[in-house]
């Protein structure tokens, strides 16, 4: 189908704009129009975004990401904890982002385990 996979490892680091994750491997996908997709594994994974005013800045540790590069979506698996000072933390095994539009959904694939999620108070001004 015209895809190239090149395998990096050790200590993988990857930079888009605010995006910044590190990870033990990495496997990156190559079509016709350059990088598809990104899938970094790790124990953990660290990733770093600065997603908006509201959202602030977000980290975020995971057995594995999978960056698709062209849909702008991340899916994180294993062990996933999403922090973000201004709003809270989610947590669970399986959780997708849309960078686009900072949509986060937690999903609870094999059925037995949950999706934690602490909501910061609004702070009384």
């Amino acid at each position: 189908n015209g895809q190239t996979k090149i395998k990096y490892w050790g200590n993988v680091s990857i930079e888009q704009g605010s995006l910044k994750i590190k990870a033990e491997d990495a496997i990156v996908f190559n079509g016709k129009d350059g990088i598809s997709s990104v899938v970094l594994t790790g124990k953990p994974v660290t990733m770093e975004k600065i997603i908006d005013q509201e959202f602030g800045k977000i980290n975020v540790t995971a057995n594995k990401i999978t960056f698709n590069v062209i849909d702008n979506k991340l899916l994180m698996t294993g062990k996933v904890v999403i922090n973000s000072k201004l709003q809270g933390e989610m947590s669970g095994e399986n959780i997708s982002m849309d960078l686009k539009t900072k949509e986060i959904k937690g999903n609870n694939a094999n059925g037995d385990s949950r999706v934690k999620l602490i909501i910061k108070p609004k702070s009384k001004k």
